[in-house]
């Protein structure tokens, strides 16, 4: 069971629009977890501040046993997900709403491109044009702090786990040849930067 904080903070991490929905989706909810909730980071979506999990530590295959769930809270279940400790899990819950045209699922989107995970990086890459790009541009525009942390996070991952330091070595990608950097391009032409 998480706490009352945790789940305002929850709460605080979507759109007051939709806050209904995710109360309704946090009482459904059979919430496992040691541990607490670790940090946000604060983002904009049409003048309102949202909190976004930094990581979450709770126990999926428990969660998605909840078979009272509407689309929306499925969709927000997911966006959480994204905040996962474990990657994989990270991975599958983008895979989920990568497509959404709801506006409230982008941040947790583009907060994966500034992480290390490079298979999450390639879903980022290879399913771009399912991305509601009015969604995002709009995004990018209103969190232009979080827009050159998170490609910031990009160059320092790269730098540091997948880089090709000499012409011989096996594993890395050159500069050009890296996903994160080819989906900066891709938002970037977006916003004709």
């Amino acid at each position: 069971m998480i706490s009352k904080k945790e789940n305002l903070s929850i709460q605080s991490s979507f759109p007051i629009c939709i806050r209904p929905e995710i109360i309704n989706l946090l009482e459904n909810l059979t919430i496992h977890s040691q541990h607490s909730i670790l940090g946000h980071f604060p983002v904009w979506m049409n003048g309102e501040r949202l909190e976004i999990p930094g990581r979450i530590y709770w126990e999926e295959h428990r969660l998605m046993e909840s078979k009272s769930l509407n689309t929306e809270q499925l969709l927000a279940l997911s966006c959480i997900l994204t905040r996962h400790h474990n990657g994989y899990i990270r991975q599958k819950h983008l895979q989920y709403i990568i497509d959404s045209n709801l506006d409230w699922t982008i941040p947790y989107i583009v907060q994966l491109l500034g992480e290390y995970i490079i298979e999450i990086i390639q879903v980022l890459y290879t399913r771009f044009d399912q991305i509601n790009k009015s969604n995002l541009k709009r995004f990018i525009q209103d969190n232009s702090f979080f827009w050159d942390l998170t490609k910031s996070r990009v160059i320092s991952y790269w730098d540091c786990y997948y880089r090709k330091k000499s012409p011989g070595q096996v594993t890395g990608f050159l500069k050009n040849d890296y996903p994160g950097f080819k989906v900066i391009d891709k938002i970037e032409g977006l916003l004709n930067i």
